[in-house]
């Protein structure tokens, strides 16, 4: 009886030991954890002179790709600078996540006097998504508060259709969030599923006519690839120009 006591506590207490080593063992208050980050930049070109620097040290060029192992858990200065001459270009506030990914996208068009970090997603293979680049500042004389809405051609009735979508008080907004359209490619016949934009003047409510055709609406040009694409719309003496696209 005696001997079967003293099994019972030599097991009990080996379990405690390996219990207490394993709570042991996963403490470890000054284990460090590990994630990665990644940048690169929109399918535009000469972006070699982009450097990243977390914290104030240089990283590395973009494309930082597959990217570099940076400590889990702390909160850090993310910036992007043209190389060699110091200027920003975007810059955030990250926290490394535990043996995850953090991957970001920039853009930098100095045509277009466009940088800073690009916010997007990946797009399904029926849909493109449209960023539209407010360059407009004239336009804006005449009509200073205006709503931007996005139509599609229903090749059915050839009649241009309201998508539903609508950003409002357009001239406050420099760059739009990725616009997600369904989308189809009819190669046989070169035909797109094609998408126009038309403002709306908020002092009448009625839609802008511009010139030279005086008519009230602008294609929004598009490309046979699907994915994400910019739309810069530019304006002159009242006309919208929205010739072009730069796919990212």
């Amino acid at each position: 009886m005696k001997n079967d006591i003293k099994k019972a506590l030599y097991t009990a207490g080996g379990l405690l030991l390996l219990l207490t080593a394993c709570v042991k063992k996963q403490e470890k208050p000054n284990q460090s954890f590990y994630g990665k980050l990644m940048i690169t930049a929109a399918r535009i070109p000469d972006t070699t002179g982009l450097e990243v620097r977390y914290q104030g040290q240089v990283l590395g060029n973009i494309p930082l790709n597959p990217g570099v192992r940076l400590e889990a858990g702390l909160s850090g200065k993310l910036a992007v600078y043209l190389k060699g001459i110091n200027q920003k270009i975007a810059d955030t506030t990250i926290t490394i996540k535990k043996n995850e990914i953090s991957s970001y996208r920039v853009v930098y068009i100095p045509d277009l006097g466009l940088s800073g970090w690009l916010n997007t997603k990946p797009v399904q293979p029926d849909s493109i998504a449209l960023l539209i680049f407010n360059k407009m500042e004239d336009f804006y004389t005449a009509h200073p508060s205006v709503d931007l809405y996005i139509f599609y051609m229903d090749y059915a009735t050839l009649v241009r259709k309201e998508t539903g979508i609508v950003i409002h008080n357009f001239e406050k907004t420099k760059l739009t969030q990725a616009i997600i359209l369904p989308y189809w490619y009819d190669k046989p016949n070169l035909q797109t599923q094609a998408y126009y934009g038309k403002f709306k003047d908020n002092a009448t409510g009625e839609f802008i006519k511009f010139p030279p055709r005086n008519r009230d609406f602008f294609a929004l040009q598009t490309s046979v690839e699907r994915g994400t694409m910019l739309v810069p719309l530019t304006s002159s003496a009242g006309a919208i120009n929205s010739d072009g696209y730069i796919q990212l």
